[in-house]
């Protein structure tokens, strides 16, 4: 996280951005056309958005490391990159890349992605054929007209697992899940953040991740907290691997008190659990007096 601060300090100094950042953030709250316009209002976007996307990017990674850990793609295709975040995040907490690939209409975000990323291929729209070891999309499906036809597309395109990051909201969360059926209608296995196949048998599963604020970062949203929370929601599904490990997942902030824990679970059958555990389960309270938010136990 520092190198991206230290980045974004590098690329934004000498440049006031809090104008920018208000107007691009007004006109994607209240406004049809939400594109990124001017060079600054670009380095806004970066400024302000990509330490949170970059975030919640090492999390999911480290959920797919965690379900899969022999997972070593050499390829990967980035849908909607942006300035490259999705990848930067895969970079972190997995391991190097033989073949780096974005797609992404805006060609000023171009610039910036190889300041952060060095070499990639680039092309403006999703290419017709290919085979990618992993494939994702960040941030990027709740936006689309027609999100399912992207998924189809992006699935052809994989020889092995695909992730999508999306808005922790309930429409972000609802547009997963109809990512989610189209996948598991084509034979892939869903490892993350469901430990099934099953529906899901939750009305709003999504998680948070907090990370610090740069001195920019607080300065551009007039904040005085030096952290903030991020929500998403995640998909990772595959149609080569498998569930390295049977797992239930933490889908509510766990309740710990003296001597036990309370945890939302969803199970391996496919259906929620309201679990205490507690002290006289000595090697599974162990571990979940560790256990967060998200975690796998």
């Amino acid at each position: 996280m520092n190198n991206i601060f230290l980045k974004i300090e590098e690329l934004t100094q000498n440049v006031s951005l809090k104008s920018h950042y208000a107007a691009l953030s007004h006109r994607y709250r209240y406004e049809s056309d939400k594109a990124v316009s001017s060079h600054e209002e670009h380095l806004a976007y970066i400024a302000a958005r990509m330490p949170a996307t970059f975030a919640v990017s090492c999390e999911v990674f480290r959920r797919l490391k965690e379900v899969a850990p022999s997972f070593s793609p050499k390829s990967m295709l980035d849908v909607g990159a942006g300035p490259g975040t999705c990848i930067l995040g895969f970079l972190e907490e997995i391991g190097s890349l033989e073949k780096k690939f974005l797609v992404e209409r805006d060609e000023q975000f171009i610039p910036l992605a190889k300041e952060f990323l060095g070499d990639f291929d680039w092309q403006q729209e999703l290419p017709k054929e290919g085979a990618f070891d992993l494939v994702s999309s960040s941030y990027m499906l709740s936006e689309l007209d027609n999100p399912e036809e992207m998924v189809q597309k992006m699935a052809a395109l994989t020889t092995s697992t695909i992730v999508l990051i999306d808005t922790g909201t309930p429409f972000g969360y609802a547009t997963l899940m109809k990512a989610r059926d189209i996948l598991i209608a084509q034979n892939f296995t869903v490892l993350a953040p469901c430990p099934h196949n099953h529906r899901c048998p939750a009305e709003w599963c999504h998680f948070s991740v907090r990370l610090p604020r740069s001195r920019i970062h607080r300065q551009m949203k007039g904040a005085e907290l030096g952290y903030e929370d991020e929500k998403f929601c995640y998909l990772i599904a595959s149609k080569t691997l498998g569930r390295e490990c049977s797992y239930e997942r933490i889908i509510a902030p766990p309740k710990k008190r003296s001597g036990h824990a309370y945890f939302t679970l969803c199970m391996p059958d496919g259906t929620l659990s309201e679990t205490i555990i507690s002290k006289k389960a000595k090697e599974r309270y162990q571990k979940a007096k560790k256990a967060e938010w998200g975690d796998a136990l």
